[in-house]
């Protein structure tokens, strides 16, 4: 069975009008419960007000270094 076929994970249930933003939900939701089980891939990330690292999967942040 496609993981597209299951009901409510990627793709709308039957009869209901809701869309993609609950297959983005669902995929977040999988992604992290995935970051939980393996933890986090974290990569270094720089604003100009701050230095942070962020996982590449679930997109987690952590607190950071504030710059000023």
């Amino acid at each position: 069975m496609p993981i597209e076929a299951l009901p409510g994970l990627f793709g709308p249930r039957a009869g209901s009008d809701r869309g993609a933003g609950t297959r983005t939900l669902s995929l977040m939701w999988l992604m992290q419960a995935f970051c939980a089980i393996s933890g986090h891939e974290y990569m270094m990330h720089m604003s100009r007000k701050r230095i942070f690292l962020r996982c590449a999967l679930c997109h987690r942040e952590t607190p950071g270094w504030d710059l000023e």
